[in-house]
C-alpha cells in the first residue's frame, strides 16, 4: 500500500511538472487590442494595451502601456508590436476589440477571423466601434476608477444588463454566419474626456450600413429579445416626459402570412416621479399606459422601417421566417424582405404602488 502510494505520488509530481508557467513579472498580458484602417497602404493599424505592473491589475492603477503598429494581417501586426516590447505578450486575458470607424465600413471580417483563430483567446470578449479610430480612442488618458480595459469590460457588462443586447464575438459570429439575421456592434466614443455608449451599428456583410444613437437603443432591445430590468425615458406630446424603470418585456413573433408580420411586446415597468404626472386615480393610470403605448408603437415602427430601407436585419426576421415556413430560401429572402409588412403590436402595464387612493 505505501509503495502504490509512492508511485501515486510521483505521478502527481510529474504531472504538475509538465504544465507551462509563466511568471507574471516576465509577460505582459494583452487586455485590450484596437484596429483601424489605412486606406492609403491597404494595411492595419493595431493598438495594443496592457497593465503596467507595480500595482498589477489593481482597479487604482490606471498606469497602462499602449503601443502601436501597422501590417497587412493581425499576426503581422501582433508581432511587429512585440519587437517593441521586452516580455513576452500573453493574449489569454483579452477582454474586447475595439474597431475603428473607417475599418468598420470597409468590412471587419478579416480582422475578427484572424482574431477567432486565436485558440488562446475566448469568444466571450466583447467587439466594439469607435467613432472615429480605434488608436485614438484607446490612447487618450481617461480620468476613470479603473484602467481602461477593466472600465470597458464593465461598461459593456452594465449596459448589457439595461438596453443594450448581448454583444460579444460569439453573437457577431453566430449573426454573420447565420442564415436569415446580420450582426450589430456598440458604439463607443469619446465625449469631454470620458468614453461612452452612444449607439448601435448594424452591419450588412461585415460592413457598418446603418446606426441608431443610444435613446434609440430600448426601441432595438424590446423588438430583439425578452429583457428585464430595464428602464428608459421618453418624451410625449401629451403629458411630457415620461421615466419607466423596472422593466419587463417578452416578444412574440407572429406571421400573419409569408409577406406580413406582427411582433407582439409585452411591457410592465414602473413610472418614477408619478407626482408630475398627477398619477391619482386608475383612470389616469390607464390614459398614461394608452399615451406610452401609442409612443412605442410609432418609435418602434419607424425603426423597423429604418432597419428595412437599409436592408439590414438584426431583428432576425428572416431566421424566424426561415423557422416558420418549409419552403424558405436565402436568396429569394434577401429580396422579400424590405417588403414585408411588420407591425410592432405594443401593451403597456404600468406596476404603480403609490397611487393616492
Amino acid at each position: 500500500m505505501i509503495t502504490f502510494y509512492f508511485y501515486w505520488l510521483s505521478a502527481f509530481f510529474c504531472l504538475a511538472g509538465c504544465n507551462k508557467t509563466r511568471v507574471i513579472d516576465d509577460v505582459d498580458l494583452l487586455m485590450l487590442v484596437g484596429f483601424d484602417w489605412i486606406d492609403e497602404s491597404k494595411e492595419y493599424l493595431g493598438t495594443e494595451l496592457f497593465p503596467r505592473y507595480g500595482l498589477s491589475e489593481d482597479s487604482h492603477d490606471r498606469r497602462v502601456g499602449v503601443f502601436s503598429a501597422k501590417g497587412y494581417t493581425t499576426q503581422q501586426i501582433h508581432s511587429n508590436i512585440q519587437s517593441k516590447v521586452p516580455n513576452k505578450i500573453e493574449s489569454g486575458k483579452l477582454l474586447g476589440i475595439v474597431l475603428g470607424e473607417e475599418l468598420a465600413r470597409e468590412g471587419v471580417n478579416e480582422v475578427l477571423y484572424g482574431i477567432s483563430e486565436d485558440p488562446n483567446i475566448g469568444r466571450g470578449l466583447f467587439v466594439a466601434i469607435a467613432k472615429g479610430t480605434a488608436s485614438e480612442l484607446l490612447s487618450t488618458n481617461y480620468n476613470t476608477d479603473h484602467i481602461l480595459p477593466i472600465f470597458l469590460k464593465d461598461l459593456m457588462k452594465t449596459q448589457s444588463n439595461n438596453s443594450l443586447p448581448p454583444v460579444n464575438l460569439h453573437q457577431y459570429n453566430y449573426s454573420y454566419y447565420g442564415e436569415g439575421m446580420d450582426p450589430y456592434l456598440p458604439i463607443l466614443a469619446n465625449k469631454d474626456n470620458q468614453i461612452q455608449l452612444i449607439g448601435l451599428g448594424f452591419f450588412k456583410g461585415d460592413q457598418l450600413t446603418y446606426e441608431i444613437d443610444y435613446n434609440r437603443l430600448f426601441y432595438f432591445r424590446i423588438l430583439f429579445e425578452n429583457s428585464t430590468n430595464t428602464e428608459f425615458d421618453l418624451l410625449t406630446e401629451k403629458i411630457g416626459h415620461l421615466s419607466i424603470v423596472a422593466i419587463e418585456s417578452t416578444l412574440k413573433k407572429k406571421w400573419v402570412s409569408k409577406n406580413k408580420l406582427e411582433l407582439h411586446v409585452t411591457i410592465a415597468g414602473t413610472l418614477t416621479e408619478s407626482y408630475n404626472q398627477k398619477l391619482t386615480s386608475f383612470s389616469n393610470k390607464a390614459e398614461i399606459e394608452g399615451t406610452i403605448k401609442k409612443k412605442l408603437e410609432k418609435e418602434t415602427k419607424q425603426l423597423i422601417e429604418d432597419l428595412q430601407k437599409h436592408d439590414v436585419d438584426p431583428l432576425r426576421i428572416g431566421a424566424s421566417a426561415k423557422a416558420t415556413f418549409r419552403d424558405w430560401q436565402e436568396e429569394k429572402w434577401k429580396e422579400e424582405y424590405p417588403t414585408v409588412e411588420i407591425t410592432p403590436v405594443i401593451t403597456f402595464n404600468l406596476k404603480q404602488t403609490n397611487i393616492v387612493h
